[in-house]
């Protein structure tokens, strides 16, 4: 299979030229194809030696390649068999190779962007298959920045010089079922960990090289903000130090180790091209059956700066069935809960307590702020009994709009201390019936007042009837004068 290395020189054998573009993509025609190893064209850093340490060959690129380029020329030993091949060995059998391996099998075709194999070469074991595997190690590159040495670590290794390797791995177009039986334990320290499933542009079929990426790190780049040379303080992110929600990935970054205008570097993780591959939304099924579940997040020891946890759904539905007790303890520094509820009418939580009693904590040193934003509220408590407790320094209720309150029970109220209170609407009200009342009080002022005036006016009348009378009388007294008068004189005369 010498044909596959190809001879010295930039234009290659056209055959292993087809290899190398089915596996890295289309090649400038001075590109050194015919390197017949990966390490040949590896990136190792700056000077392209990296790392110095005992896993690195300390060739540059161009000197690798070189080596290479005399394959053919320093053949000493060749092996080749027109037919079937079978090899035994009946003990122990160990092979040690200086150099690079590289194993290449085609699988009885003869196109080479289909063949499998794997290969040692640059202190890395890569692998790659056409159907189940594309490239299953995409690409190895150094990251000299990565993890430099503090101070402490001086101290600790004065050998330690840093830097870390940029593995990806690809697995496209397959489906795969893994069962794990036994004991199981995961492990993850570093300075970042990305999850991603699905995305906002999915497509079942990928169409376009972009397709199901919507909501990644933009062209698969990962964050090596590494250049800290001190020690510094362990609680703060050395990813992002924002607040989370104001979190976004850059917009574009055409170059290697480019800063992001955020205080970080970046280093190429190398895109998929997303056309004929699956790139949908799955359908995520979980079940879960233990005999307990232990889940922490931080701790008293060390607790994380900030969790940001953000959920957008169109209904989500939330039951917890407990047979026994229920406790839900919750503390903080300060605390404010918002439901926005648009629409109709959703059921958001929903507890349900078989037997037993169910508590529910709030514990916080600061405030603790709940608000209700809705076009209805609807608030039903079904007990035998209900008893409130507040207690409090000051006890504020402020209801705007109208208020009902309907009593089909009894209701006793008692008061151990002094109450004072003031309402507008009910001051509104005692005014309104005051005026009422003074207008009552002014009509009947009118009335006697009325009445008092036909009183006078009729004593008037009395008087002018009265004053007639006597000057009658006056008269008739006149008169009955002259009567006795006359009399009189008549009597003298006989």
């Amino acid at each position: 299979m010498a044909f596959l290395v190809g001879p010295a020189g930039k234009v290659a054998d056209p055959v292993f030229r087809d290899i190398v573009e089915a596996k890295w993509g289309p090649q400038d025609e001075d590109t050194d194809v015919h390197a017949p190893f990966i390490d040949d064209n590896r990136d190792r850093g700056e000077r392209g030696d990296e790392p110095t340490m005992s896993f690195g060959s300390g060739f540059t690129p161009s000197e690798r390649r070189g080596i290479s380029k005399k394959f053919l020329d320093d053949v000493g030993w060749r092996d080749h068999c027109d037919g079937n091949r079978i090899t035994t060995t009946a003990g122990d059998k160990i092979e040690i190779v200086q150099g690079n391996y590289k194993l290449i099998v085609m699988g009885r075709q003869s196109d080479p962007g289909a063949a499998m194999g794997w290969e040692a070469s640059g202190s890395h074991v890569q692998d790659f298959a056409g159907a189940t595997m594309p490239g299953a190690s995409v690409k190895v590159i150094w990251i000299q920045q990565a993890y430099l040495p503090t101070d402490t670590n001086k101290e600790a290794d004065p050998d330690y010089k840093g830097g870390a390797w940029l593995l990806q791995n690809s697995t496209e177009r397959v489906y795969q079922y893994s069962r794990y039986a036994g004991n199981f334990k995961d492990e993850f320290w570093g300075d970042l960990i990305e999850t991603y499933i699905g995305s906002e542009n999915p497509r079942r079929v990928g169409a376009a090289a972009d397709d199901g990426t919507l909501g990644h790190a933009p062209d698969h780049y990962v964050a090596i903000q590494h250049d800290v040379d001190y020690d510094h303080d362990e609680t703060v992110s050395q990813f992002f130090d924002g607040e989370l929600k104001d979190f976004n990935w850059p917009k574009s970054i055409t170059s290697l180790q480019k800063d992001d205008g955020q205080g970080g570097k970046w280093q190429e993780f190398p895109s998929v091209d997303s056309t004929s591959l699956p790139r949908g939304n799955p359908h995520i099924i979980e079940r879960t059956w233990a005999t307990a579940i232990d889940t922490r997040v931080g701790s008293v020891d060390w607790r994380i700066p900030e969790v940001y946890d953000s959920t957008h759904t169109k209904k989500h539905t939330i039951i917890t069935n407990s047979t026994g007790a229920y406790l839900e303890d919750s503390a903080y520094g300060s605390a404010t809960k918002h439901f926005n509820i648009a629409g109709g009418m959703y059921k958001v939580d929903e507890v349900y307590v078989g037997s037993g009693n169910a508590t529910i904590n709030t514990v916080a040193s600061g405030a603790v702020v709940t608000n209700l934003t809705a076009p209805q509220i609807t608030n039903s408590i079904t007990a035998a009994q209900i008893t409130d407790t507040i207690g409090s320094v000051n006890h504020t209720v402020v209801e705007v709009g109208l208020l009902t309150s309907l009593f089909l029970g009894g209701a006793f109220e008692v008061s151990l201390a002094r109450r004072d209170g003031f309402d507008i609407w009910k001051n509104e009200f005692a005014v309104k019936a005051a005026d009422v009342a003074l207008q009552k009080q002014e009509t009947a002022l009118s009335d006697v007042k009325n009445s008092l005036t036909n009183q006078v006016r009729s004593l008037q009348f009395n008087q002018q009837a009265l004053q007639w009378e006597a000057m009658s009388l006056q008269k008739k007294s006149r008169t009955l004068a002259y009567q006795v008068s006359a009399l009189q004189v008549n009597l003298g005369a006989g």
